[in-house]
């Protein structure tokens, strides 16, 4: 079926039309400037931004999540064995850890 090139160059130019139409409504709506959004007034940029794609929290300015692991009470559990030996050296690492920090 597309052993013709005609073919294949028809299907892109095709796709390429089809993703510009698509595409058309999210450029207008995030190339205008502040002031042409008020001109437009509410009632036109709420129909606007429902033919746009909605930007996702990447593309808006992205998020900063830090995750932490809590080492002693995953040792503890990973151990399996609740020790005084075990509990004095977590307890003796973790001052370490809050000297370390200061």
């Amino acid at each position: 079926m597309f052993k013709d090139i005609k073919y294949r160059w028809a299907l892109i130019v095709s796709l390429l039309i089809a993703s510009a139409y698509l595409i058309w409504p999210t450029y207008k709506v995030y190339s205008l400037s502040e002031d042409e959004k008020t001109e437009l007034g509410v009632s036109v940029m709420k129909e606007l931004k429902e033919g746009a794609i909605n930007l996702g929290l990447d593309l808006q300015g992205g998020m900063y999540v830090l995750l932490e692991t809590d080492i002693p009470t995953l040792v503890d559990k990973l151990a399996g064995k609740n020790t005084e030996e075990l509990k004095d050296a977590i307890r003796e690492a973790e001052k370490r850890s809050i000297r370390n920090q200061s």
